[in-house]
């Protein structure tokens, strides 16, 4: 959790935004999950806050590839990804249906009882309720995520942050994939 909060604080969020951040879901940020599926890799008790690291610095990489003048503020897009699932400490919680735990290997479910707002707007209520401010790019960013495919105004019209954004997690969850599919040739591999 050390290397998350000094992230945070280089992005200009102050001290005592911080405090409130931790003060009402620190242990809840420490303990959650990036995801609920099953068969991710990134699915893990205290794998929320590891997965957005790794979110900011697929997003810092993209970044760079652009020419310098169309490049966003790294401040920004660390920001933005370290927040945008922060939600997910409210809305998964542990599996406590024995049965699909131990059949289905899920463990975690969604919370019944969580607002009916995507992922990335609840993180940004979240982060605004305990002081943390965001500019108009920079909440768009965070609520890229929640966007359909097919939302012809997210797709060609976003601001430069919310497409690195966007990209980030896309790479996120392709590497996800590519290890998880690397993972099971080698065990394939193991057993012939």
């Amino acid at each position: 959790m050390g290397i998350y909060i000094k992230m945070l604080g280089e992005c200009g969020i102050g001290d005592d935004a911080l405090d409130r951040l931790f003060g009402k879901y620190g242990e809840r940020l420490l303990l959650s999950t990036y995801t609920q599926n099953p068969e991710s890799l990134m699915s893990y008790e205290g794998s929320l806050l590891k997965n957005s690291c790794n979110l900011a610095e697929n997003a810092l990489r993209i970044n760079r590839v652009y020419a310098e003048p169309i490049r966003v503020d790294e401040k920004s897009v660390v920001k933005v990804c370290l927040l945008q699932h922060i939600s997910n400490c409210e809305r998964i919680v542990p599996q406590t249906d024995e049965w699909r735990r131990n059949k289905l290997g899920e463990k975690f479910t969604y919370l019944r009882d969580a607002p009916s707002i995507g992922i990335g707007l609840h993180s940004l209520v979240m982060a605004t309720s305990v002081g943390i401010v965001f500019n108009p790019e920079e909440a768009e960013a965070m609520t890229i995520i929640d966007k359909a495919e097919d939302d012809k105004q997210a797709k060609y019209y976003s601001s430069m942050l919310a497409v690195v954004v966007r990209q980030a997690n896309e790479m996120l969850y392709t590497q996800e994939r590519e290890y998880r599919r690397i993972k099971k040739a080698g065990n394939g591999k193991k057993g012939q």
